[in-house]
């Protein structure tokens, strides 16, 4: 990963736990304090919401990598 793409992802986190914070603040949304089928308790809104978008992307761009790493391997007519 170039140093781009890391300040590419440093301001992902920061603009979307900014988001989140200014979302929840005036009142737009609210998380469930308590996670689904867990019990475990949350903030509102999670501290690491931020973080949870960058790992999204993150892993879209691992996954198409991949694909397209295949797909180049791949020769048509030949098994």
């Amino acid at each position: 990963m170039g140093i781009a793409c890391a300040k590419l992802y440093a301001t992902m986190f920061v603009m979307s736990a900014a988001m989140e914070l200014y979302g929840t603040w005036i009142g737009n949304w609210t998380w469930s304090p308590e996670v689904p089928w867990l019990g475990l308790r949350t903030s509102n809104p999670p501290i690491d919401a931020g973080a949870f978008y960058c790992v999204l992307d993150l892993l879209i761009n691992l996954c198409q990598a991949q694909m397209i790493k295949t797909r180049q391997s791949f020769v048509p007519g030949t098994n």
